[in-house]
């Protein structure tokens, strides 16, 4: 019984646990710090918060990050993502990107976001091209483009950003995306060189992770 509390102790702590909750630290300083089996009680008592936070989080619809709307139900694969923009709610991504791309992207640029993944660069530049300006999101995997499409959409840029659902590569083929993640992560997607997806247009700017 002991060693199924020590498993459980370290799912709240790296992937079960909102983070988002304001016990979370509290939570995470406890666990570290007792493992004697008489605290058992307790524990079951914080799995039982736990729970109702996890409930809760699937009655959450959207958050705003800079001014635009992210959908944040969760889904396959999109907990870990979900989690974070929820505790991003009010906040910034990746500060310093955010602010290069706004100091240098300008209205009637063409930009590319490589790794689009649910849309925060991708709306980010399609906010400062303006209504003359074009967005080129690449994004290969299947759990992420539903998000990705929803929140342009939600966000009122589906004049000027065209969604690729393919991996940049060198050249044509299928490869399991992202190539930096667990199997079970991954997607078999189609992969294009990026020069065939631009197809002779001018970039004015490209991101890329």
């Amino acid at each position: 019984m002991h060693g199924n509390i020590e498993r459980e102790k370290k799912a709240l702590i790296t992937d079960g646990f909102d983070r988002t909750s304001p016990f979370w630290n509290f939570l995470k300083s406890y666990l570290v710090n007792h493992t004697n089996i008489s605290h058992q009680p307790f524990y079951k008592f914080l799995r039982f918060i736990n729970n109702l936070l996890h409930f809760q989080r699937y009655f959450k619809r959207y958050v705003v990050i800079d001014g635009h709307r992210f959908w944040v139900k969760p889904a396959h694969k999109m907990m870990m993502i979900t989690t974070d923009y929820i505790a991003l709610e009010g906040k910034i991504w990746e500060e310093e990107t955010t602010k290069i791309i706004k100091e240098n992207v300008k209205s009637g640029m063409t930009c590319i976001d490589i790794g689009a993944s649910v849309g925060y660069f991708t709306l980010l530049f399609a906010r400062q091209v303006g209504m003359y300006g074009h967005v080129i999101a690449i994004e290969p995997t299947d759990f992420q483009q539903p998000y990705l499409l929803k929140n342009i959409k939600i966000n009122g840029y589906e004049d000027r950003v065209e969604v690729n659902n393919v991996g940049a590569w060198d050249k044509t083929e299928t490869l399991w995306m992202p190539r930096n993640a667990p199997r079970y992560v991954q997607t078999e997607a189609p992969c294009m060189a990026v020069d065939d997806i631009v197809a002779g247009r001018r970039v004015d700017f490209i991101k890329m992770d």
